[in-house]
């Protein structure tokens, strides 16, 4: 961003999130693509460990 310039010129195109921590506290994240989004969404995903998914028989997921 160039000195002076208005961050809507800035980052016109661009993908802004706000995640919201409380009222009065939240972080903002920019991406240049859907596809950057998507690589940062999928990070943010907790891990499930294998050996817990493994534990669970195919049986416990039926309705």
């Amino acid at each position: 961003m160039a000195p002076n310039q208005d961050i809507g010129d800035a980052l016109g195109g661009w993908i802004v999130v706000s995640r919201l921590h409380s009222k009065d506290s939240f972080e903002r994240y920019s991406f240049c693509s859907l596809s950057c989004l998507q690589h940062w969404t999928q990070g943010q995903m907790p891990c499930v460990p294998d050996v817990f998914l493994y534990s669970m028989s195919d049986s416990s997921c039926e309705l």
